[in-house]
C-alpha cells in the first residue's frame, strides 16, 4: 500500500524505487570510503599552500609531474660501469665507452671524479682547468665544485691563490658567470683563517684589479670571515 491508502504501489515502482535507494546508499559508502591516501593528503595541503602564496587557487588544477630519472640513471651508470676501483681501491679506472654514455652522462661522470680526495687528482684536475684546451667550459663549471668540497679544503687550499691570479684571464676568455662559479667554489671550499689571510693578501698585492673583481672576492670572502669568527669563538 502507499502512503495514501487507497492504491496498492505496483511491483515495477517497488523495485525501481528500491534500486534508486540502494544505489544512492552505495554513493555515500563510496564517498565516504575514498579517503585520500597519505601521498595524496601532503599532496593537497602542499599545492593548497603553494595556490595561497602564488596568488590562485589554479595550481591546485596543475597535474602532478611525473618524477625526473634522468639523475639517478646517470649515478647508476656512473657507480657500475665507470668507477671500478679493482683490484685495489686505489685504482680509479673510468671508461666512458664501457657505458655508451652521452656527453651529459660523460660531463657528469668528470666531475664527480673531481671530487676524489688525493693530491694527484687534484693536480690533475687543476691541469685540466687551467691547460687543457680539449676540455669544455661547461665540463670546468661542472667539476669546480666537486674539487672545492669543504671537506678537502686541506688539499685544494695550495690553489686558491692560483685560482684567484686566474681570475683576469677569465674575465677575459670565459663566459661571464663563469667567474662567479669560478670564485664561489675555490672560496666556498675554505673555512679557515690560512684561505683567509691568502685572500687578503692576495687583495693588497694587487692594487690595480679590476675593481668588478675586487668586489666579487669581498663578497665571496665573507662566508670565510664569518666562519673563522664562528670558529674562534666557539673554540
Amino acid at each position: 500500500m502507499n502512503q495514501s491508502g487507497n492504491k496498492p504501489t505496483p511491483a515495477g515502482a517497488r523495485t525501481s524505487e528500491s534500486a534508486s535507494l540502494q544505489g544512492s546508499r552505495q554513493e555515500h559508502a563510496d564517498s565516504a570510503v575514498r579517503a585520500p591516501n597519505r601521498r595524496e593528503f601532503v599532496r593537497n595541503i602542499s599545492l593548497a599552500g603553494a595556490a595561497a602564496g602564488l596568488g590562485g587557487v589554479g595550481v591546485l588544477a596543475q597535474p602532478t609531474p611525473a618524477p625526473q630519472r634522468d639523475k639517478a640513471l646517470i649515478a647508476i651508470t656512473l657507480d657500475l660501469e665507470m668507477a671500478r676501483n679493482f683490484p685495489k681501491w686505489e685504482d680509479s679506472h673510468w671508461d666512458y665507452e664501457k657505458g655508451n654514455l652521452n656527453d651529459d652522462a660523460k660531463r657528469y661522470a668528470y666531475a664527480a671524479r673531481a671530487g676524489i680526495a688525493t693530491a694527484d687528482n687534484k693536480a690533475k684536475y687543476w691541469s685540466d682547468f687551467t691547460a687543457n684546451k680539449d676540455i669544455s667550459e661547461s665540463w670546468i663549471e661542472a667539476a669546480f665544485g666537486p674539487f672545492n668540497s669543504v671537506r678537502h679544503s686541506d688539499l685544494t687550499l695550495p690553489y686558491l691563490e692560483r685560482a684567484l691570479a686566474e681570475l683576469p684571464n677569465h674575465k677575459r676568455t670565459r663566459k661571464i658567470f663563469f667567474v662567479n662559479g669560478w670564485l664561489g667554489a675555490f672560496i666556498g671550499g675554505q673555512k679557515n683563517e690560512a684561505a683567509l689571510t691568502i685572500v687578503n693578501k692576495f687583495l693588497t698585492d694587487n692594487p690595480n684589479l679590476d675593481r668588478d673583481l675586487r668586489l666579487k672576492i669581498l663578497e665571496n670572502v665573507d662566508l670565510i670571515e664569518r666562519a673563522v669568527k664562528i670558529r674562534s669563538k666557539f673554540k
